[in-house]
């Protein structure tokens, strides 16, 4: 169903369901659907592992399922020959805080497709490192709206920066409609 209905929200459900499912077996499956030539099924294998948890109780945070072989997932995905899967393992940098990948994730910064920026965007929120500071400053100012906003979001997270040109391009934003 993830696969059939592209992008949809019963995909984004199925996709959901299958974060849920942390085993071996499943590992194995986004592993294979990785190496594929379909950039659907690779893209699908990077959104699963980038979330894959164990269930626990309700109100307690998540256990990640698989960390050592989704970092390496994201890694090679930000190489993709896809902007679509690249987009995807930027995104999924943001939720697995993959140390590795910073440098990767500042070089796609001005990547032509704009999926790509909002996923490198979100990949760099939580960095507490000057150069994704810098980067989200610029992309801040992107020409997309949706990078743009996801842009001044990161840099709100980051109460320990506090320079005159964040509070210049936050206020800027502030009137950005």
């Amino acid at each position: 169903m993830a696969l059939q209905e592209w992008d949809t929200e019963p995909s984004w459900n199925a996709i959901h369901e299958l974060r849920s499912r942390s085993t071996p077996d499943t590992v194995e499956r986004c592993q294979r659907l990785f190496r594929s030539r379909n950039w659907r099924k690779r893209a699908l294998a990077v959104n699963v592992m980038c979330q894959l948890h164990v269930r626990t109780p309700r109100g307690v945070p998540y256990e990640e399922y698989a960390v050592l072989q989704t970092h390496a997932m994201l890694l090679e995905a930000l190489r993709d020959p896809s902007p679509l899967v690249v987009a995807a393992a930027a995104f999924g940098c943001g939720h697995r805080r993959t140390p590795e990948a910073l440098d990767a994730l500042l070089a796609l910064a001005t990547h032509p497709v704009v999926d790509v920026r909002q996923g490198v965007t979100f990949g760099l929120c939580f960095r507490d490192d000057e150069r994704a500071i810098a980067t989200l400053l610029a992309l801040a100012g992107d020409s997309d709206e949706a990078v743009r906003d996801w842009a001044t979001f990161g840099l709100t997270n980051m109460p320990t920066w506090d320079t005159p040109a964040i509070r210049e391009r936050l206020w800027q934003n502030t009137r950005d409609v």
